[in-house]
Formats: C-alpha cells, structure tokens, sequence
C-alpha cells in the first residue's frame, strides 16, 4: 500500500486532529452517558474533554505502536484493538512500517536518548520551554 493510499485510509482517525468530527462528537455523546453538568457549564466541559482526549489518544496509538512493534519482534502477530475496524488496523500497520514514518521515528527516539554533556552523564528528560 502506498503512502498516499495509506494517508486515505487513515484519513478518520491516526490522529486526534484527524480524527472527523462525527466520531469525535459520538465519543462526546458517551461521555455525556457516564457523566452530568450544567448545560451553560457544556463549552467549557466541552473543551477540557477535547483537551484531555487529544493527549490520551496520542498515548493509545503510541502504546499500539510499541505493542505491534514489540509483537513483531517476538515474531508473533498482535489483535488489533476491538474498537478499530479491521480496515483501520491494517493502514495503521501499513503506515507506520513506511520508510519515511520509520525515520521520523528513528530520529525522534535518537534525539529522546541524546546526552547533552556527552556520554555517560545521562540523557536529559527536558524537551520543552526554558
């Protein structure tokens, strides 16, 4: 599968960002089940929800990552997730085994383990902001 068919098949959803608004309000929908607020209190519940979901799914899908990539080298296969179609689990494999993916990976776990004060002396853990 080529990166632009990958980049189609993902297009609902490797990201929060792309993730479509639909799915997202569905997710909202569910929350709203478990939890009551105040109606004037909803935008503002409403965007500590969005904020919240954003960073946890980015977790989920690095977590995924870590779980395929570490079922793969064990040379097993791994369940895809039961709320991701078959067809999602697929391109979510297909796209991060593409070589341009694997290289942003690559450097961005080089750059994680990075001793600033040269071998020996420990990577630094601060990555943002003065």
């Amino acid at each position: 599968m080529g990166l632009c068919a990958t980049r189609q098949t993902l297009r609902h959803g490797n990201t929060w960002r792309l993730t479509p608004p639909t799915v997202k309000e569905s997710y909202f929908q569910e929350l709203k089940k478990e939890f009551t607020w105040s109606p004037e209190d909803e935008p503002e519940v409403r965007a500590m929800w969005e904020h919240k979901a954003s960073k946890r799914y980015s977790d989920m899908m690095s977590d995924y990552k870590r779980k395929l990539r570490a079922s793969i080298d064990a040379g097993r296969e791994m369940d895809r997730p039961l709320w991701m179609s078959a067809e999602f689990w697929t391109g979510l494999q297909a796209y991060w085994d593409q070589e341009p993916i694997q290289a942003v990976s690559q450097r961005a776990r080089a750059n994680r383990m990075f001793e600033p004060d040269g071998p020996g002396t420990g990577i630094s853990r601060h990555v943002g902001g003065s």
